[in-house]
């Protein structure tokens, strides 16, 4: 599934809609601002084109270029053309808001994101039904901040945490990025995983991995995260089997114990 390699920069890529802009004078941003059907017909066609799926979005609250590039988009639903009236994907509210020369320099930082309602059959993001209530980012000023995921996965709990690098803090803005190594923990119904995720070379690795199904723990213990077609990394395959204890003990409980169960 494309779309789930694509899934951590698409909100930040949703900056780029139209390459054009990078070469636009301020002025004519400013301008096009004022044109809401063209600006919305553009987001449709980018949407459409990172999910393989026909967008269509129903109101547009605000979109700004300059100083920051800040959209608000409302009751937006994918369906396949063959079947317009079956919408497999669908999101309630989508913001996000970045400086306008991150966008030139593609630096991926960002001033905040909030997403709201999105529901996803199976096999559309993940391989099982999602529903995000929430998410956005955390920062109380006191703990590092953080992207925090809340919802419902294959009809389980679901809660992830994924830490940030606060690059900036003004009195009224901060400015956040992914750093290169990232604390991240997810909890599917009585399933946990904790760890950071960390860059070895070339190859991403998750540090001091830490699995917790039911009452039994694995772990810590660093795990490669290789991107090899007969290699599925623990995090795909607790995505695979959901809130399923038998099975995730089954399947993805190799990667600490040096069996081959991490093998398709």
């Amino acid at each position: 599934m494309e779309i789930m390699k694509k899934l951590p920069g698409i909100l930040l890529k949703l900056s780029i809609i139209m390459a054009i802009l990078t070469g636009l004078s301020i002025g004519t941003l400013k301008l096009l601002e004022r044109q809401p059907e063209l600006l919305r017909e553009g987001i449709e066609n980018y949407l459409s084109e990172i999910t393989a799926l026909s967008a269509r979005v129903e109101q547009t609250g605000h979109i700004k270029f300059y100083p920051s590039f800040d959209m608000s988009l409302s009751r937006i639903s994918f369906y396949d053309i063959s079947d317009p009236d079956f919408f497999p994907m669908t999101i309630e509210l989508m913001e996000i808001k970045m400086p306008f020369l991150s966008i030139l320099l593609n630096a991926r930082n960002f001033e905040s994101v909030n997403v709201q309602g999105l529901k996803a059959k199976p096999g559309i993001i993940f391989p099982k039904a999602l529903e995000v209530k929430e998410a956005g980012i955390i920062d109380d000023g006191i703990l590092p901040p953080q992207i925090h995921v809340k919802g419902k996965y294959d009809d389980a709990d679901l809660d992830i945490h994924i830490g940030l690098e606060r690059e900036k803090k003004t009195a009224e803005q901060s400015l956040y990025k992914i750093a290169k190594e990232t604390a991240f923990s997810i909890k599917i119904g009585k399933i946990s995983l904790d760890g950071t995720f960390a860059e070895k070379g070339r190859q991403p690795v998750f540090r001091e991995a830490l699995l917790q199904v039911g009452d039994t723990t694995y772990g810590p213990q660093d795990l490669d995260l290789s991107a090899d077609e007969d290699y599925v990394s623990i995090t795909s395959c607790l995505f695979e089997y959901g809130a399923n204890e038998a099975l995730v003990k089954e399947h993805c409980t190799g990667y600490f114990n040096g069996d081959d169960n991490n093998k398709k």
